[in-house]
């Protein structure tokens, strides 16, 4: 029999066997395989910080996922830093208005550690919306 036990908010994994032989081995954090970052339309308010990139590591794509449509006329939705809101993602390249997955591979590494940014511009009547951006980082 063997257990393995992942501690809340921890880094360590603990697999524990019949021999109550203890290993540890940690998993791996940002910058990660994949990082996923829920949103919904009262994100608005401000550009969300999607994470830090660390320098030299590449951004694979950006998958922006809707999982319920965005209501109104001409919202939009671009990922990207403070200096560039569309580096990463520009707004021609997703529909907010309708659910799906859209994905953007811009294969971009940052010389030094940079925040991404999701940023959502409010059309006319905006008052729901939700879903989730996932970003494919190397390792």
């Amino acid at each position: 029999m063997m257990i393995v036990v992942i501690e809340e908010n921890t880094t360590t994994v603990t697999v524990v066997d019949e021999t109550n032989l203890i290993v540890e081995v940690g998993i791996q954090g940002p910058p990660g395989t994949h990082i996923e970052v829920p949103f919904t339309y009262q994100d608005i308010i401000a550009p969300k910080k999607l994470m830090t990139a660390l320098a030299n590591k590449v951004i694979y794509d950006v998958n922006l996922i809707i999982t319920e449509a965005f209501n109104g006329i001409g919202n939009i939705i671009s990922v990207g830093t403070l200096a560039l809101p569309e580096e990463l993602m520009n707004i021609t390249e997703n529909d907010p208005a309708n659910i799906g997955s859209y994905l953007a591979a811009p294969c971009l590494k940052y010389g030094v550690d940079t925040d991404t940014y999701l940023y959502i511009t409010e059309g006319v009547g905006l008052s729901q919306g939700a879903g989730l951006v996932v970003l494919s980082i190397q390792n």
